[in-house]
C-alpha cells in the first residue's frame, strides 16, 4: 500500500465515517454547515432528525467509498480520476435529498 491510500484514510475516511456515524445517531447537529448558524425560525422548518441521518448517511457513504476507490487505485485497477470522482457520487443524492421535502417538516 502506498502512502497516499494511508494518508487518505487516516485524514479523510476515518473523520468521514466516525462523523457520520455519530450523524447517523442523531448526534452533531454542529456538523451541519449552515443549520447552525441559522436562525430558530429557519431550524423549525426542518426535521432535524431526517436531517442528521440523510447528512450522516451520506458523509458515511462517502468515507466507505473513500476507502474502496482508493484500495482499488492502489492496486491499479482504474485511474486517479476514477479515484477522486466515484466517492464523492452519493452526494449527487445526498443534498437534493437534504433540501428536499423530505427533510423538511410537513
Amino acid at each position: 500500500m502506498s502512502i497516499a491510500f494511508w494518508m487518505v484514510l487516516a485524514f479523510g475516511a476515518i473523520p468521514m465515517i466516525i462523523f457520520g456515524i455519530i450523524m447517523m445517531f442523531g448526534y452533531g447537529k454542529e456538523l451541519l454547515a449552515g443549520y447552525n448558524t441559522a436562525s430558530d425560525e429557519e431550524r423549525s422548518k426542518y426535521n432535524e432528525k431526517r436531517l442528521l441521518r440523510v447528512s450522516g448517511l451520506t458523509v458515511f457513504s462517502v468515507g466507505i467509498l473513500l476507502i474502496i476507490t482508493f484500495y482499488l487505485y492502489d492496486l491499479r485497477f482504474f485511474g486517479v480520476a476514477y479515484a477522486i470522482i466515484i466517492p464523492f457520487l452519493p452526494m449527487l443524492i445526498g443534498i437534493p435529498l437534504m433540501n428536499s421535502k423530505f427533510c423538511k417538516k410537513e
